[in-house]
């Protein structure tokens, strides 16, 4: 459902690992499937000079908006 959503906001789709502990694999770990999706790079992520450019806030606004629409329809 997240590509779905990612496809139709013009996102592209990325599938990988992360460099990163997340709780989603936590989730994954107890078999309840859990992705990780946002804005910003996980390299400038609890960084000094740490920031999002506005135009990936209102990206990923418009991809979780999508999928929120397409789950409760």
């Amino acid at each position: 459902a997240l590509a779905g959503a990612m496809e139709t906001s013009g996102v592209e789709v990325h599938v990988g690992g992360m460099s990163a502990w997340v709780e989603a694999g936590v989730f994954n770990a107890s078999d309840t499937p859990a992705v990780s999706f946002g804005p910003g790079s996980i390299g400038d992520a609890h960084s000094v000079d740490e920031s999002v450019p506005v135009e990936e806030i209102e990206r990923a606004h418009g991809v979780l908006s999508s999928l929120i629409r397409e789950f409760l329809s």
